[in-house]
């Protein structure tokens, strides 16, 4: 899934091998969260996410992103939201 932060923030993170939290991104208020790997790999995500504060997010299913964009030619910049 895709994400755009419309309000709040989100801390992106994963566990070292001692089982410690490692924040690798913070997402604020008007950026995307996604995880380009997993969606061009199709791997499970690397990583979690979390709500810093209270969020308000819009969020797409990157396939159904994918189908707006291509049946709706006027819509090229959907991808480009996101994506961006």
């Amino acid at each position: 899934r895709l994400a755009y932060v419309l309000k709040g923030m989100l801390r992106s993170y994963h566990l070292n091998e001692k089982g410690e939290e490692v924040t690798t991104l913070l997402t604020f208020e008007h950026e995307h969260s996604m995880s380009l790997r997993t969606i061009l790999n199709g791997d499970g995500a690397r990583y979690m996410v979390e709500s810093v504060e209270e969020t308000q997010l819009l969020c797409i299913d990157y396939r159904d992103l994918m189908r707006v964009t291509i049946k709706n030619p006027q819509f090229p910049t959907a991808y480009r939201f996101f994506a961006a």
